[in-house]
């Protein structure tokens, strides 16, 4: 018995169908992309929060000022583009080493494929000089963003130098000079700002998995360390597919003397956070499993960046410890250590771009917590922390705001 053939009926019921899961698709898609880029809020929001933060009512417009009027125009685009998924977006910690930058800005013009990132410089430190250079670069994506809550735009209120000691509240009257240490526990703040602004503020088109990869302005790249990145996120996604961080900045300088040496090892181990001052890697669905702890590295008692970050991956539950895959010889080296390591321009020369790597697993424990060092106790730097995982409310889209 040959099939009924459809029918006229049937037909429109087919349409009704692809009509509404068309309906249905559109809904859930628009749904979601309001729940992706909420509604900015109103300055006086910003302001409540920041009182709420601790920052005195004739504090509030030089710093919302400040916020307001810092640049955020991602320059070259028109040159090189979009970011696209593959390529790396670097992030300088520049602070106010004038001379560190230069070398740097010149060193990277060295390096392979630099055309493909998108370089952010994040500044500690207002400097016309320090535009001046990062203005001057043609050879990648740039953009520059400013940490606002300093001892320079707040010279005489908090978060700048100031009196009060609050260990409970924001609103307290408690005057205990020399107490609070307003430098280290600014630079706390700076780290855990900078990495909150690039993944969720910064309109730079991140995918989950764009590989962000934060330094320092005293670094030293080698011209392979962006080829030897990728090289280490490829040999991951094969071997290593549960690491978390990736670093080309494992060991002292003086490594690349011993004839033992591979140039092309790849160390996986559990994370420790102590061991990574600098060339520390990772990817938007990494960030969200950090943002969730976030009150952990907020709330330790240690203005130490990487101690906190230490504590925070230390205290998560066990199926969220994390694990980093590093190259056994580093590829951003400290301008002291490699002074101090004595080494020759060859030295370096004849381990740059290995064809491969190949891993080799770190059978030690996975480490301990560290002890609170202290001068992370103000309540106020505490909420301002936590403020850093929420700003993206208090950005607007328009060129005027960060």
């Amino acid at each position: 018995m040959l099939p009924k053939r459809p029918g006229v009926c049937d037909y429109v019921l087919i349409a009704v169908l692809l009509v509404g899961y068309l309906v249905a698709t559109s809904y859930i898609v628009q749904w979601c992309s309001r729940r992706e880029q909420p509604a900015p809020a109103p300055a006086d929001a910003l302001d409540g929060y920041l009182q709420q933060c601790g920052v005195p009512a004739p504090g509030l417009p030089r710093l919302r000022a400040f916020i307001n009027h810092s640049r955020r125009t991602v320059r070259n685009q028109h040159i090189y583009g979009q970011t696209r998924p593959n390529d790396t977006v670097i992030v300088i910690l520049v602070r106010s080493n004038q001379t560190d930058l230069t070398r740097l800005i010149s060193d990277f013009q060295l390096v392979a494929d630099i055309d493909r990132t998108l370089l952010i410089f994040s500044h500690f430190y207002v400097s016309q000089y320090a535009n001046w250079e990062i203005e001057a670069i043609e050879y990648a994506r740039v953009l520059q963003i400013f940490f606002p809550f300093t001892s320079q735009v707040c010279p005489d209120f908090f978060p700048g130098p100031n009196d009060l000691y609050c260990e409970y509240k924001a609103d307290c009257g408690v005057v205990l000079r020399g107490v609070r240490d307003e430098g280290c526990a600014q630079r706390k703040l700076f780290w855990w700002w900078t990495v909150n602004f690039v993944f969720e503020v910064a309109d730079i088109g991140l995918f989950h998995n764009t590989t962000v990869l934060f330094m320092e302005e005293d670094d030293i790249v080698t011209p392979d360390f962006l080829y030897t990145l990728m090289l280490l996120k490829d040999t991951a996604k094969r071997e290593c597919p549960y690491c978390d961080f990736l670093s080309i900045n494992g060991n002292d300088p003086s490594i690349y003397k011993r004839q033992d040496i591979s140039p092309n090892t790849a160390i996986e181990s559990a994370f420790q956070a102590t061991d990574f001052s600098s060339g520390l890697a990772f990817n938007k669905t990494i960030y969200y499993k950090l943002k969730i702890m976030g009150d952990s590295y907020c709330f330790f008692n240690d203005c130490g960046w990487q101690r906190s970050l230490q504590h925070m991956t230390v205290s998560a539950l066990p199926m969220l410890r994390f694990h980093i895959l590093y190259v056994e010889l580093p590829r951003l080296l400290k301008a002291g250590a490699l002074a101090a390591a004595r080494l020759r321009p060859e030295q370096l020369d004849r381990h740059m771009f290995p064809p491969a790597l190949h891993v080799r697993r770190d059978p030690a424990p996975a480490p301990g917590d560290v002890t609170a060092r202290g001068n992370f106790a103000d309540v106020r730097d505490r909420y301002l922390c936590m403020l850093s995982m929420g700003m993206r409310v208090f950005y607007t889209n328009n060129n005027t705001s960060l």
